[in-house]
């Protein structure tokens, strides 16, 4: 069996025809999952538990304006704000999962890669409400993504 031997100039070759294959590639996206309704089964459920935990790194008085526009929305649920740093968020959410404690219901943060943790964890819950597929392209045609 004859052995084949790679130049240097073949080593380069190939890895720069690898490196300009990954750059314009096209990213892998999952499918969406679907559209969800606000029901009043669920607007019935989330009153039965009473409360919303929104963790976020934003603005405290903006993050509050968000909380009291839901709870005035769907009176009977009330939404307790928790504003801290965005790495603070991640930390908390880490120890309180470790620890077998589901408290936050809605999180933002300023760090998108903590989202690519949380997701392999499997602590994102896919969720998409029918209200973004119904107005979603009309947002993306105001900011001017329908060009090709």
């Amino acid at each position: 069996m004859r052995k084949t031997k790679f130049s240097r100039r073949d080593i380069l070759k190939g890895s720069t025809i690898l490196a300009v294959g990954t750059v314009f590639a096209e990213p892998v996206r999952a499918a969406a999952p679907p559209a969800e309704a606000i029901t009043p089964a669920l607007i019935e459920a989330a009153k039965k538990e009473g409360k919303c935990s929104f963790y976020t790194a934003m603005d405290l008085q903006f993050a509050e304006k968000l909380g009291k526009d839901f709870e005035a929305k769907y009176p009977g649920i009330h939404v307790r704000v928790e504003r801290s740093g965005a790495e603070r968020v991640f930390t908390r959410i880490g120890q309180e999962y470790s620890s077998n404690v589901h408290a936050v219901d809605v999180v933002n943060t300023a760090d998108q890669s903590h989202c690519i943790v949380w997701k392999r964890n499997n602590w994102l819950a896919p969720y998409l409400p029918e209200d973004v597929v119904k107005y979603y392209d009309k947002l993306s045609d105001a900011f001017g993504d329908d060009q090709n």
